[in-house]
């Protein structure tokens, strides 16, 4: 897939830049986090977070954010994550 588009009358979604964001602006985000920075992912992103992959030393998170909010995220914690999603 290379890009969304979303029709203007949707009610739920739009996209911009081939990216699809809800009507809040924001967009789903997978990275690979190290396990010991769970606690701060949680407490970063809240109770809408999926965890899967799970490994000794890594967990796969899915979070839903608004994108300056993840770029700043990802660049205080980027020794310990690798964004892979969007």
């Amino acid at each position: 897939m290379q890009s969304i588009n979303v029709s203007e009358g949707n009610s739920n979604y739009l996209s911009c830049g081939g990216v699809l964001f809800d009507k809040s602006k924001s967009v789903a985000v997978k990275f690979i986090a190290k396990r010991y920075i769970v606690t701060d992912v949680i407490d970063w992103f809240g109770k809408d977070i999926k965890f899967s992959d799970t490994t000794d030393d890594e967990v796969t998170v899915t979070v839903k954010v608004k994108p300056i909010a993840m770029k700043m995220w990802a660049l205080k914690y980027s020794r310990h994550i690798k964004v892979i999603f969007p």
